[in-house]
């Protein structure tokens, strides 16, 4: 397994936050100084021993349609549930090579940019970094 990017999306950097109090620059430093990573098999869990009692656990999807569907499951569900389901991956390599994040826009900013991009004969990315880069350099 190589990890070589990480994609921050805006709402989930949020909650990382502020549900975890953790940062994205400390969870980077986690994945990119050898870490501990486990990966679920696919399988069902009818449950698990939590104080004596039985607790029910919702079985994880085969599949996910999207990255929004798995982090919608895993921000109301905990891997601990589900420990017997996952192991340990062995030989992992990371090396960062860039970061990316998603922001929500508004339909007809995202059109502009497409349409200045395509007419620039750049990336939306890039042009957006560059107007983000011109802006913010103007700024006190």
């Amino acid at each position: 397994m190589h990890i070589y990017e990480i994609i921050w999306k805006d709402k989930f950097v949020n909650k990382l936050w502020k549900k975890h109090g953790v940062s994205t620059e400390e969870v980077e430093q986690i994945i990119f100084n050898n870490p501990h990573i486990r990966r679920a098999e696919k399988g069902k869990i009818r449950g698990d021993i939590m104080k004596g009692k039985r607790k029910k656990v919702k079985s994880i999807p085969d599949e996910f349609t999207s990255y929004e569907e798995a982090a919608e499951f895993w921000s109301i569900h905990d891997t601990t549930d589900y420990d017997e389901i996952f192991h340990t991956v062995k030989n992992v390599q990371t090396e960062f090579r860039k970061r990316h994040y998603e922001i929500e826009l508004d339909e007809d900013v995202a059109k502009m940019l497409k349409e200045k991009a395509n007419k620039l004969g750049v990336s939306i990315s890039y042009l957006v970094s560059e107007i983000l880069r011109k802006q913010l350099s103007h700024v006190a």
